[in-house]
């Protein structure tokens, strides 16, 4: 049967960011060259899946399910396609946001602020940190195209 790498991507189980991370991991390794070796007629599935396992330890049984489906399936020449389609089908559950505060803030409240903005966007939100003490205090929020600033640095320059 024919699969359009949208299908493929499709047909990965996971949306997350650290799934693609794996899949971009997976696909520069490729390129690096193991793409040529899980191509080889020569060698047989396990072999292949051995080689796998040797350059790339740790993937996830998901990673490791759709890599044997693709070798066996011998679309693994499509996986820049995969990925592709892979990153516009994540880009629907997934956003990418940042948090400025004046000090560090602990995991526990990253926790805390991650789980109430996915749950007020519907999609996971992919926060990355910054510190910039020049905010004085409290923090800013960019999620999308949207910024609300609540730093004491804004307060002060509007009371003035």
């Amino acid at each position: 049967m024919a699969y359009t790498s949208k299908q493929l991507a499709v047909a990965y189980p996971d949306r997350s960011q650290e799934s693609l991370a794996e899949l971009v991991k997976i696909n520069t390794a490729l390129s690096a060259g193991l793409q040529k070796l899980l191509l080889d007629p020569r060698k047989s599935l396990d072999e292949k899946i051995a080689q796998v396992n040797e350059i790339l330890p740790k993937l996830s049984k998901n990673s490791q399910n759709f890599l044997r489906f693709l070798i066996s399936e011998k679309l693994i020449r499509n996986f820049d396609k995969i990925l592709f389609e892979y990153k516009n089908i994540l880009a629907d559950f997934v956003t990418s946001g940042e948090i400025i505060t004046a000090t560090p803030i602990s995991d526990d409240e990253l926790q805390s602020i991650k789980e109430k903005i996915n749950h007020k966007v519907g999609k996971q939100v992919l926060l990355t940190t910054k510190v910039n003490p020049h905010i004085i205090g409290g923090a800013i929020l960019k999620v999308g195209d949207q910024t609300v600033d609540h730093s004491f640095a804004r307060r002060l320059r509007t009371l003035r």
